[in-house]
């Protein structure tokens, strides 16, 4: 009576959930399968959440490139008023202006960061893993 009780338990148990199986000791195999599946999902997910945080930090470092690069057009053409300034204070005047966006550009440069890491100066420890497999990391 107890077995049959048993049975019977179980049964209505996969007919409520929809499942062939519930418990890894009915079918090894498929409890396999579905944890295999439910650990490529969740690095899948992990992938999909890099690639997110890698195009924050693409943004992040080509607002700084931006900056960059027109603080250095903007030296460009005060180099060529440089070169057609009539009077020494004008001269003076314009590599003021020069040093200030040189300083910046330095600033730029140690400041443009993600997640604590200099993206435009200097950098140490920066390295990439490329996780072809869940269970293969590369590191870059």
């Amino acid at each position: 009576m107890d077995q049959s009780s048993q049975r019977l338990h179980r049964a209505m148990e996969s007919l409520s959930t929809g499942l062939k199986s519930n418990l890894s000791r009915e079918d090894p195999a498929a409890f396999l399968r579905g944890s295999q599946m439910a650990a490529h999902v969740r690095w899948q997910t992990e992938a999909v959440q890099n690639i997110s945080n890698a195009g924050a930090m693409a943004g992040v470092a080509d607002t700084g490139i931006e900056q960059v690069s027109d603080a250095l057009l903007r030296i460009r053409e005060l180099a060529l008023q440089v070169a057609n300034a009539t009077t020494d204070k004008d001269r003076a005047s314009l590599q003021s202006e020069v040093a200030q966006l040189v300083d910046s550009i330095t600033r730029l440069a140690l400041d443009t960061k993600y997640n604590g890491v200099a993206l435009l100066g200097e950098y140490k420890d920066l390295s990439l893993i490329h996780i072809s497999e869940p269970t293969r990391p590369e590191r870059i």
